[in-house]
């Protein structure tokens, strides 16, 4: 059970800080001094999209269809500002929604300046994420997701250890569900690190994805804990999919909501969340049954079991689902 608490909590805090304290547009605080990269021909390269196009970038698939966007059309669609520079910018959501995958590698350059900075937003997951590709080897130097929210906010890389490598930057949009998109504006160059108003620049530790794509077993392995205490695996994937709040019934059985629609209300064809129950009968640390008591919700953010049912919220509703002859 430590485990599931454990998980509770980081997505609690998790959910806290994914909402920026300021939606102004990046024109204020992004720095005019930044050098655009230039390709092989000495010219600069079209990583801002200021061309209307995608002119320098190899497209695959069907994510980005549309693309590039012209002027905020964020802003009148959610209340969130795009907060992009020049005219154009990348929204991942803007023509065709979450559900198209595909990815976007730009023109490989050099590195001629010892930091980066750019515009980035959309989902936090890491199947929509933005990687800087050293060329040539194609290793990964670094990787960065946004925050569940669309105003772009900038990030900040320190490149002075990979000075006059070649790089290029490639942008994935691997997820159809809830906020699977990615929204990018520009990359540039600077002399010096740029420095960004509290608040507006994400985190861009290079490190911050070093255990993504772990399996569940894996991941359990890779977690701390405090002294006394350890992490267990009970369920993960495929059992179990973006698990939003979690409760425990007198029987000492796992309640999971599965939120596929957060943040936004679905239209009632589309709505897929569901809540599943596990049971451990002889505790051993492992369930061994799993049923889904629940499906075709929308909007679920919390449960509890009681009254001969399930209490379930999903905004703006408060449902009562009643299992009266205790069949599950």
């Amino acid at each position: 059970m430590i485990h599931f608490v454990l998980k509770m909590n980081t997505l609690a805090m998790a959910l806290a800080l994914a909402i920026p304290v300021a939606a102004r547009p990046a024109q204020d605080d992004f720095p005019a001094d930044g050098i655009r990269p230039v390709g092989t021909d000495g010219e600069p390269l079209n990583l801002g999209f200021e061309l209307g196009t995608l002119e320098d970038w190899e497209v695959e698939g069907e994510a980005f269809e549309g693309q590039p966007i012209e002027g905020d059309t964020s802003l009148p669609r959610c209340g969130a500002a795009s907060g992009h520079l020049g005219e154009y910018w990348l929204g991942g959501y803007e023509k065709l929604a979450d559900g198209p995958l595909g990815t976007l590698t730009s023109a490989t350059f050099e590195i001629t300046h010892p930091f980066g900075a750019f515009l980035l937003a959309g989902g936090r997951g890491q199947d929509t994420r933005l990687d800087l590709i050293l060329a040539g080897d194609e290793k990964v130097l670094a990787s960065f997701t946004g925050s569940s929210y669309e105003t772009l906010q900038p990030v900040v890389v320190d490149l002075s250890s990979n000075m006059g490598q070649h790089l290029k930057i490639r942008i994935v949009d691997n997820a159809a569900g809830s906020w699977g998109h990615v929204n990018y504006d520009d990359f540039r160059f600077f002399d010096e690190r740029p420095e960004f108003p509290p608040g507006r620049e994400l985190d861009a530790k290079i490190d911050r994805l070093q255990n993504a794509g772990l399996s569940p077993e894996d991941a359990a392995r890779a977690m701390t804990a405090n002294e006394g205490f350890r992490v267990e695996l009970v369920a993960g994937e495929p059992d179990v999919h973006q698990p939003i709040a979690l409760t425990l019934d007198e029987r000492g059985r796992i309640w999971v909501a599965e939120a596929y629609s957060y943040p936004k209300r679905r239209a009632p064809e589309d709505a897929r969340d569901r809540i599943l129950i596990f049971e451990d009968s002889d505790g051993d640390g492992q369930f061994e049954t799993r049923k889904v008591f629940a499906e075709n919700l929308n909007l679920v953010s919390g449960l509890e079991v009681g009254y001969g049912g399930i209490f379930v919220g999903a905004a703006p509703e408060l449902l009562f689902l009643a299992d009266a002859d205790g069949d599950d």
